[in-house]
C-alpha cells in the first residue's frame, strides 16, 4: 500500500498545478483579493517570480533536520546506491531540508499550494504566516488552497488552535489522498512509527470537517 501511495502522490503533484490554472481561469464572482499590490522586492522568507501572467511566490515555512534513513524513505531508486551517496554528502548523518508553500496570484484569485507545517512539527518551522504577510498578503485574502498531499508539513497550518487559519479559502484535497489518510483501517494497519502522520492529518482535516461541502471532480472540498 505504501508504494502505491507514493506513486499516486508523485503523479498527483503535477496535476494539482494544472487544476489550479483550470479553476482560476475565470472567477466572475470572486472577491478582488488578487488585486493586492504586488511587492516587487525579495526577502529571505519568500521569493517571487513570474510564470507567464501569474505571479508565483515561494513562502518558506522553515527547515527541519532529517536523518539519512528518513530521507532515504522518500527517494526512489537503488537504495544502497542512494544511501552511499547521502552518507558521503552528509557524513554526520543529518540533512537539513526546506519546507515551502507556493502562493499563486492569477490576477483574479489568490491560490495557495499547500499550507505548511504550522506547529505540528519542528520548532524551526511554522513561518508561513509571517512570510505571507511579509510578501504583502493576508491570510483572509486567500481564495483557494490545493493540497498536494496530507503530510503534516502540508496541512498543519490550515488551522490555528481550533480556528481556520485561512477563513475565506476553499480547500481542495484529492479524493484518493483524503480517503487514504483519513482511513481508520489504514491508521490501524500502519507501523507505529508512521501513525503520527495519520493522526496529524486527521486531527487537522477534522477541524475543517464541519464545513465539508462535498466532492467535485475527484476532490474533497472544505469551505
Amino acid at each position: 500500500m505504501k508504494k502505491t501511495y507514493h506513486n499516486i502522490s508523485l503523479k498527483l503533484l503535477t496535476s494539482f498545478f494544472a487544476v489550479v490554472c483550470l479553476f482560476s481561469a475565470d472567477a466572475p464572482n470572486s472577491p478582488a483579493y488578487a488585486e493586492t499590490p504586488m511587492i516587487k522586492t525579495q526577502a529571505p522568507g519568500f521569493y517571487r517570480t513570474m510564470v507567464e501572467d501569474f505571479e508565483v511566490t515561494a513562502l518558506s515555512d522553515g527547515t527541519n533536520m532529517r536523518s539519512v534513513e528518513q530521507q532515504l524513505q522518500l527517494l526512489q531508486g537503488v537504495k544502497k546506491e542512494i544511501r552511499d551517496l547521502l552518507v558521503r554528502a552528509y557524513p554526520d548523518g543529518q540533512i537539513e531540508t526546506s519546507v515551502n508553500v507556493y502562493l499563486i496570484n492569477t490576477g483574479a484569485k489568490l491560490v495557495l499550494v499547500d499550507a505548511g507545517n504550522g506547529r505540528l512539527g519542528s520548532p524551526t518551522m511554522g513561518n508561513v504566516m509571517t512570510n505571507l504577510r511579509a510578501a504583502g498578503y493576508q491570510p483572509d485574502r486567500i481564495d483557494e488552497i490545493y493540497l498536494t498531499h496530507m503530510h503534516a508539513d502540508h496541512v498543519g497550518n490550515l488551522v490555528s488552535g481550533t480556528e481556520r487559519a485561512f477563513p475565506n479559502a476553499t480547500v481542495y484535497a484529492n479524493k484518493t489522498e483524503a480517503e487514504y489518510w483519513l482511513s481508520d483501517s489504514n491508521l490501524t494497519a500502519t507501523p507505529d512509527a508512521a501513525k503520527r502522520t495519520f493522526q496529524a492529518a486527521k486531527a487537522t482535516i477534522m477541524l475543517l470537517g464541519a464545513s465539508f461541502v462535498g466532492r467535485n471532480a475527484g476532490f474533497f472540498l472544505f469551505r
